[in-house]
């Protein structure tokens, strides 16, 4: 990683000196372009970076976040000046002060040519940065991966149209990831450039595009779009964000019968947030499609007839094995078009993995839910019912029943984050089910406050003490409240009577936000019950508005020797 660190910044003029006779060693990298440096001058030092690496020019000049895999050079301005007159190896420390070698030989302009994968980022380009790029674009290359992340707040459609219109010459490109910041300007003209561009990229195996804030972009542009998918017959994966584009019902039919083409596509990511759709065009028919997220939070038109179209449309994928689906506000959907989804996703012999969203969907019940849970290959299960109010009537065994049939099941997450018809029985019932799953690797539970009590968190505490195999565990308690006095050390006592015969645990995230009515003796009672437990790596603890915890009680806390432990807490 190049990190250019110094609170006393070098001059721009230093950089292409130092590109004309050095470079560092190779290590992967990413090449962030940032306005803090001109294009020109990144774009020369870059040019003697060595060939089919990933390249890095941090946004600011100090204060770069590096991760524990990447590595940095302080660069100093008078060693930047030295680095241009010499070609002797270089000696700097890293923060932690280790001593590494770092070399600078003499490298061609031509290699940044051949750099195989480039990711740029331009935060504030001006029309100049644009057309310094495109220039770059016409030139013969080696790339294979590009990432664009550009924000075209003040960029022309003139040259905006320039480097949609450049980026056909990559004709060997393999990935292209296209995220355009600030789309306000740009039409329908410039969707039909850019798909016109696309016919040339043959070999073209992922594709990502996301205009943010395209209101000017219409139906047309989806039409547009759809017709040259044909050329990409090699495509693999396709992610495209459509949150703010004034799509109608006729363009994502349109849209889909595009898709339908690509009949190569493995992996497919569709983002309709907050549009004004029905769904009824939303029908696909893809034999080789594996992974499929479909994001239709906020969809509030979205009615009885497109979901159930959707529903249709699953059952043609039968080489579905993921699933990710956001319903998430859309309010009219009810129980019936649950259950015709659950029966749907029932046809899909190799799904495994099944994420699916109803936040605020305040018509599903227990018995809509309930065909869900009915999936016999099911591995990983995660159902989002948060401010489903009416999810535990009339009798949430109707739910909770379908778990028996889960008898592949390894991962659950559960969310029925105010969920108000949800009380002490609901988990009781829901325990029950969850006892018979002696083979569950992971459970995560988020239930509604203030009406579960000790007696519910007891139910469910004695469900884990036959869970032998979990290795990951987290419960916690969501409402908009201020005060949870029905959860108090009893909860505390029969959770941990029941975790330390877990040994298997090795994560373990409780949060008993609110809950004032648990007490000093209670953290003795956890504490202790984990220190058995030397399989435990991550524990982590919220106690938000709270415990009154000070120095002894963490302390208590502390007793657990885990290596890796995290308290939260505000008084």
């Amino acid at each position: 990683m190049y990190n250019f660190l110094h609170n006393t910044p070098f001059t721009f003029s230093d950089l292409p000196a130092l590109a004309c006779k050095h470079s560092i060693v190779p290590i992967p990298t990413i090449l962030h372009q940032s306005h803090s440096i001109p294009l020109t001058s990144r774009t020369l030092l870059a040019q003697n970076l060595p060939p089919t690496q990933l390249y890095s020019f941090p946004s600011k000049l100090h204060g770069f976040h590096i991760s524990h895999q990447e590595q940095q050079i302080n660069l100093k301005p008078k060693t930047v000046r030295k680095l241009s007159k010499t070609c002797k190896p270089i000696r700097d420390s890293t923060k932690d002060g280790s001593t590494m070698t770092y070399n600078s030989p003499f490298l061609a302009p031509k290699d940044l040519f051949m750099a195989s994968n480039l990711n740029i980022i331009l935060a504030n380009p001006t029309n100049s940065d644009i057309k310094t790029l495109s220039s770059f674009l016409t030139r013969p290359n080696h790339l294979k991966t590009l990432k664009l992340s550009i924000n075209f707040k003040h960029i022309s459609n003139q040259t905006a149209h320039c480097l949609f219109y450049d980026l056909r010459n990559l004709n060997g490109l393999e990935n292209l990831s296209i995220d355009f910041q600030s789309c306000s300007n740009l039409h329908d003209k410039s969707i039909k450039i850019l798909s016109m561009s696309l016919k040339s990229f043959s070999c073209l195996l992922s594709l990502k595009i996301n205009f943010i804030d395209a209101k000017r972009l219409t139906n047309k542009s989806a039409s547009i779009l759809a017709t040259n998918f044909r050329y990409l017959k090699s495509l693999l994966s396709l992610d495209i964000n459509f949150n703010s584009w004034n799509l109608t019902d006729s363009a994502m039919g349109t849209l889909i019968t595009g898709l339908n083409r690509l009949h190569s596509l493995v992996d497919l990511a569709l983002n309709f947030q907050f549009r004004k759709i029905t769904g009824s065009g939303l029908k696909l028919s893809l034999e080789t499609l594996k992974t499929l997220n479909l994001n239709l939070f906020g969809c509030t038109e979205l009615n009885e007839e497109g979901l159930k179209t959707v529903a249709l449309g699953l059952q043609n994928l039968q080489s579905l094995e993921q699933i990710h689906l956001n319903f998430g506000l859309c309010k009219q959907i009810s129980d019936k078009q649950v259950s015709a989804l659950g029966q749907s996703l029932q046809q899909l012999p190799r799904l495994y993995n099944l994420h699916i969203d109803f936040e605020a969907c305040i018509e599903i019940t227990a018995n809509g839910i309930q065909e869900i849970s009915k999936l016999p290959h099911l591995e990983i299960l995660n159902i989002n019912l948060s401010g489903c109010t009416e999810i535990a009537k009339p009798d949430f065994r109707a739910f909770s029943s379908g778990f028996k049939n889960l008898n592949s099941l390894k991962e659950l997450t559960l969310d029925f984050f105010g969920c108000s018809s949800f009380s002490d029985e609901s988990l009781q019932a829901l325990s029950e089910r969850l006892s018979e799953k002696a083979y569950l690797k992971r459970l995560d539970l988020v239930v509604p406050a203030p009406s579960v009590t000790d007696q519910g968190v007891q139910n469910l505490a004695e469900s884990l003490g036959t869970m032998r195999s979990l290795n990951n565990f987290s419960l916690g308690f969501g409402g908009n409240f201020r005060n949870l006095p029905q959860i108090t050390d009893k909860s505390i006592e029969s959770l941990s009577k029941n975790l330390k015969g877990l040994t298997n645990l090795s994560d373990l995230f409780l949060c008993f936000n609110f809950c004032r009515n648990i007490s000093n003796q209670g953290l003795v009672t956890l504490s202790d019950s984990l220190k058995g437990l030397n399989s435990l790596k991550v524990l982590k603890y919220n106690f938000f508005c709270g415990l009154h915890i000070g120095e002894n009680e963490k302390e208590i806390l502390m007793r657990v020797n885990t290596p890796q432990m995290i308290l939260n807490h505000w008084k």
